[in-house]
């Protein structure tokens, strides 16, 4: 049996899943260590693109390496 705690936590938690991805642009969170993080932001601006950029393309490509369309955003 659930303690009440658990239970007010999983609520709140499902509460937030059900806000996500409401709006017309949502945000997307990628994880890197700082060093990675660093490299990248160093080749994008030799690229001359931002980190944005690099990463819509970068998902393009693996979806149509996978017979999928591109995204549709205007990053590309």
């Amino acid at each position: 049996m659930k303690r009440k705690a658990d239970a007010m936590a999983e609520s709140a938690l499902n509460a937030n899943r059900v806000r996500r991805g409401q709006g017309e642009t949502v945000a997307l969170t990628v994880r890197l260590p700082k060093s990675d993080w660093m490299r990248l932001r160093q080749f994008a601006m030799v690229q001359g693109e931002t980190l944005q950029t690099l990463a819509v393309k970068g998902f393009n490509r693996e979806l149509i390496a996978n017979g999928k369309s591109p995204l549709g955003g205007d990053e590309e």
